[in-house]
This record gives C-alpha cells, sequence and structure tokens, in this order.
C-alpha cells in the first residue's frame, strides 16, 4: 500500500503557539487519518518537522504491523525541511538537526 502525506505546521510569532496538522490518504485518495497536534512554544520550522514526525510515529504504530507499505509519499510546503531532510541543505540549527535525525530514524523503522 502506498501512503500520502499531506502535512503542514506553523507558529503564530516565530517562536510561538506552534501546531501541525497531517492528512493521510491510500493511493486511491481515500482519507485514513487526520492528525493535529499542539506543541506548545517552537518556530515555524520545528512546527513543520513536528507534522512529520507526527506522521511517521502515526504510520510506524498504525501501519507497519499491517506490512503493506510500500511507499509513503510526503507533501509539504516547507522548502527548507523538505531539501534537509533529502540531503540538499545543512543543518545548521542543532535543534532541527535533532529532529531530522529522529524523522529519518522513524522512516528506516518503517522499512526495514
Amino acid at each position: 500500500m502506498k501512503l500520502i502525506v499531506h502535512t503542514d505546521g506553523g507558529a503564530r510569532g516565530n517562536p510561538g503557539a506552534a501546531a501541525y496538522g497531517v492528512i493521510i490518504e491510500n493511493e486511491t485518495g481515500k482519507v485514513i487519518a487526520k492528525l493535529g497536534k499542539d506543541l506548545g512554544i517552537r518556530t515555524n520550522n520545528q512546527a513543520e518537522y513536528g507534522g512529520v514526525i507526527g506522521a511517521l510515529e502515526f504510520i510506524n504504530k498504525f501501519f507497519k504491523q499491517a506490512g503493506r507499505i510500500s511507499a509513503i509519499e510526503f507533501y509539504l510546503d516547507s522548502d527548507l525541511i523538505v531539501n534537509q531532510l533529502s540531503g540538499k541543505y545543512k543543518i545548521k540549527s542543532p535543534e532541527l538537526a535533532m529532529l531530522a535525525i529522529k524523522a529519518k530514524n522513524l522512516e528506516k523503522k518503517n522499512f526495514n
């Protein structure tokens, strides 16, 4: 099964009150999960990472046991996060580096 994940995160102020939202669909476009979480005081970039991590944690918990995940396709509007996770951009912020490591470790759990 291929999962399509749409994530977004943001903060009022930067840093400020932050949250993320996630929609997970199957390959036919059927929505199979809607997630959201208040994160407390964070930056916009930390909130964007929160969405990716929240989605991967959910997928790990509810779909890994099924062993049917063939691919996970992410859509997010943060070029910074996309390019950091793909390795195109160096991660200078220690806080974002830790979040990137967490996201990559969760991704590995889904396919190992």
